[in-house]
C-alpha cells in the first residue's frame, strides 16, 4: 500500500531520531515534529474540535507535573472513563510523571471495577463525569482521597476537575521539571488487565520499553495512513498500542468516536483513512453493505460488478475504488486500511470487503506481547494466516506434532516481565525466558504464522484424538455464511452403554438471511447444510449436535465471544428436548 509522501516524510523524520525507549522520547518526538499540527480531533454535535501536537504536549506536561509535584511518581492510578483527548492526556501524564496507569474497561460491574482497582493498588483515580460516585468509592476503599475529574466541573467532594489541575499544573511547571530523563525502558508504565474471557483477570506488567517495542515495529514496519478513528475502548491494549499511541508517534489524526451507535455518522463526519477494529466489526461492515444492497435492490447488479471488478485484479488493474466509489461514501469515502485483530477473523468478511476496495491487515497478539506479535498485511494472498513475526518477537513452536503444529512461545522486548503480585501466575506462564502463550499453531513453508486453537480450549475425545474447536468454528462460518456467532464444544452421548465424549455447536442463525421462512424451516436448513460441514471433517470430528440459539452470545468490551460463559449457558442443553430459547438436534 502506497503512503501519502507527507506522511512518509514524517515517518522517516522520526525514524532518523532512533528507537523510542520511553514514552517520554514519545511525547518529546510529538512536540517536536507537531507544533501547530492537528493530531487529535473530537465532536461536539456538529463541530469538530481539535488539540494540536503542541497542545498535547503542554497539557502532559501541566497535568504531568502536578502528578510529580504532589508525590505520585510511582505510585499505581487508575484510570477510568470513555475514549476521550482527556483520557490520551492523563495516560501520557501519567506514564511520563513516573506513576503507573491501571487502565480499567468502564463496561464492568462496579463491584468488578472496584475488586481491579483494589488488586491494582490504586493511589488516585481519573475518571471521567460518569464514574465520579465510583471514583470516590473506589478511593476511599484503597484508603487514598485523591480523584482527578477529566471533566471542567468538580461535581464530587473532594475531587480536582480538569482545569483546576492544569492550571495549578501549569504554575507548579516554574518549580518543577516533568518529563525530564530519569525514566528508563525497564520502569512499569501500565498495569493493563486481562479481558479473563477463560478465566480469572491477570495484571500484565508493561513496561516502557514494552510499549516503546510495539511502538517502534508498527513505525519500521506497518504502511499505514495519515488519519485513523478510535472505535475501540482506549483502556484495551490493542486500541491503546496499537492505534493511540502509534498514531500520536506517526502524526496521524485520531478522530475519537463518541458512541458506538453514532459510528457510521462519524465516519462520515471525520472521514478517516484507517480504522483498528475487532472482526465483529468486520463481520457488521460487511453485512451492512449486503443489507443495504437488497433493500436497494442493487444486490445482483453490485455481484455483475464484483465478478467485472475481480477479472480485472487478475489482470493486474485496480478499480475497487472507481467502480465501488458510492459504497465508499457510505464510509466516508476516504476509509481504506482497516485493521484487524483481537480475536480470531472469518476470512469470509476480509475477502468480502477486500473484493470491494479495503485494505485489511490480520494481526495476532495479546497484552503481555504489548500486544503485537504477527501481522499479516495481505491476508487475501495468504488466507488462514496472521503474517510473520514483528523483528522485534521470537516465536517458537514448542513440541511440535508431526504437521508442525505446537504451542506458540514468545520471547523479545514487547513481551511482559509478569503478572502484578502473582508469582504464580508468572512462574506458570514463563519457561526458560520464552512465553508461553497458550495459543497452538504452526508455521507454513513460506514461513507465515498460523494459529490454530487455544490450549485451554483443546477437546480430548475419549479415543485420545485432540480437536481444536477454532478449527470446526471456522469451518461452520465459512461454509454456512448465514451462521454469525458458532462455539463448538465437548458433551457427552451414551454409545453402546457407555457415555462417551462428543463434539456439539451452538449456533446463532441470520434469520434475514431467510426472507419468508418460518423458524423451523430455518432449523430444517440449517441441519441439513451441517451434514455437508461434516462431509468436509474427519469422522472424530464431527459435529454430533446442534443447538441453534436465538440470542447473540454473550462478548467482552472488545466484542470477543466469552466462551466459557457460552459454554456455561448451554452445555447442559444438549441431550434434552427443544427448549423455547432454540432447538436441539441431532446430524
Amino acid at each position: 500500500m502506497a503512503e501519502r509522501p507527507v506522511f512518509s516524510e514524517h515517518r522517516k523524520a522520526m525514524l532518523a531520531l532512533g528507537p523510542l525507549q520511553t514514552l517520554r522520547d514519545l511525547l518529546h518526538r510529538v512536540a517536536l515534529q507537531g507544533g501547530d499540527d492537528v493530531l487529535v480531533v473530537e465532536k461536539d454535535g456538529n463541530e469538530k474540535i481539535c488539540y494540536t501536537a503542541s497542545q498535547i504536549y503542554e497539557d502532559v506536561c501541566a497535568v504531568g507535573t502536578y502528578l510529580t509535584a504532589n508525590g505520585f511518581c510511582g505510585k499505581n492510578i487508575v484510570l477510568l472513563g470513555e475514549n476521550s483527548y482527556r483520557w490520551i492526556v492523563s495516560f501520557l501524564a501519567i506514564t511520563c510523571s513516573g506513576a503507573v496507569a491501571v487502565p480499567l474497561d468502564r463496561e464492568l460491574t462496579d463491584a468488578d471495577l472496584c475488586k481491579l482497582a483494589s488488586l491494582g493498588d490504586a493511589q488516585a483515580v481519573f475518571c471521567s463525569e460518569t464514574f465520579a460516585p465510583l471514583a470516590l468509592q473506589i478511593a476511599e476503599q484503597n484508603g487514598c482521597g485523591s480523584v482527578f475529574l477529566m471533566g471542567d466541573e468538580a461535581t464530587a467532594p473532594d475531587a480536582v476537575a480538569w482545569t483546576s489541575l492544569v492550571e495549578q499544573g501549569q504554575q507548579l511547571r516554574e518549580q518543577y521539571v516533568f518529563a525530564d530523563d530519569r525514566l528508563q525502558g525497564t520502569d512499569v508504565a501500565a498495569i493493563v488487565f486481562t479481558s479473563g474471557t477463560t478465566g480469572f483477570n491477570k495484571g500484565v506488567l508493561l513496561t516502557h520499553g514494552n510499549l516503546a517495542s510495539n511502538i517502534n515495529s508498527v513505525a519500521q514496519n506497518v504502511a499505514l495512513e495519515d488519519s485513523t478513528i478510535s472505535v475501540l475502548p482506549m483502556n484495551h491494549i490493542y486500541e491503546l498500542n496499537c492505534n493511540i499511541l502509534p498514531m500520536l508517534y506517526l502524526h496521524t489524526v485520531i478522530c475519537i468516536n463518541d458512541r458506538m451507535r453514532n459510528l457510521m455518522h462519524n465516519l462520515r463526519f471525520f472521514q478517516p483513512r484507517m480504522a483498528v477494529v475487532v472482526p465483529l466489526f468486520l463481520e457488521s461492515f460487511y453485512n451492512n453493505i449486503w443489507q443495504k444492497f437488497r433493500k436497494e435492490g442493487s444486490d445482483q447488479r453490485m455481484k455483475r460488478l464484483l465478478a467485472i471488478s475481480n477479472r480485472l485484479l487478475e489482470s493486474g488493474i485496480d478499480l475497487r475504488r472507481v467502480i465501488f466509489k458510492r459504497l465508499h461514501s457510505y464510509f466516508g469515502s476516504e476509509l481504506k486500511l482497516i485493521i484487524c485483530g483481537g480475536a480470531p477473523v472469518n476470512q469470509r468478511y476480509v475477502n468480502g470487503l477486500t473484493e470491494l476496495g479495503f485494505d485489511i491487515y490480520v494481526g495476532y497478539g495479546l497484552t503481555e506481547a504489548s500486544p503485537i506479535a504477527a501481522l499479516n498485511t495481505n491476508p487475501f494472498a495468504h488466507p488462514d494466516s496472521v503474517g510473520q513475526p514483528f523483528a522485534q518477537t521470537r516465536v517458537h513452536i514448542f513440541a511440535p506434532d508431526s504437521d508442525g503444529e505446537g504451542e506458540i512461545w514468545l520471547q523479545g522486548d514487547n513481551i511482559t516481565a509478569g503478572y502484578y503480585k502473582d508469582d504464580q501466575a508468572t512462574k506458570d506462564s514463563f519457561e526458560n525466558g520464552w512465553f508461553k502463550t497458550g495459543d497452538y499453531g504452526r508455521f507454513t513453508s513460506d514461513g507465515y504464522l498460523q494459529v490454530t486453537g487455544r490450549k485451554k480450549n483443546l477437546i480430548v475425545l475419549d479415543n485420545g484424538k485432540n480437536v481444536h474447536p477454532e478449527e470446526i468454528e471456522e469451518l461452520i462460518r465459512t461454509q454456512l455464511p448465514y451462521v454469525c456467532e458458532v462455539v463448538v464444544m465437548e458433551t457427552e452421548k451414551e454409545i453402546f452403554g457407555s457415555r462417551q465424549k462428543i463434539i456439539a455447536a451452538v449456533l446463532y442463525v441470520d434469520s434475514d438471511a431467510f426472507p419468508g421462512l418460518s423458524t423451523e424451516e430455518i432449523e430444517k436448513i440449517t441441519k441439513k447444510d451441517m451434514i455437508t460441514v461434516n462431509e468436509k471433517l474427519p469422522g472424530y470430528k464431527s459435529v454430533n449436535h446442534i443447538f441453534i440459539s436465538a440470542d447473540r452470545f454473550q462478548k467482552n468490551s472488545t466484542k470477543k465471544v466469552l466462551r466459557s460463559k457460552v459454554i456455561e449457558q448451554y452445555g447442559e442443553v444438549f441431550g434434552k428436548q427443544k427448549t423455547q430459547r432454540g432447538g436441539v438436534f441431532d446430524v
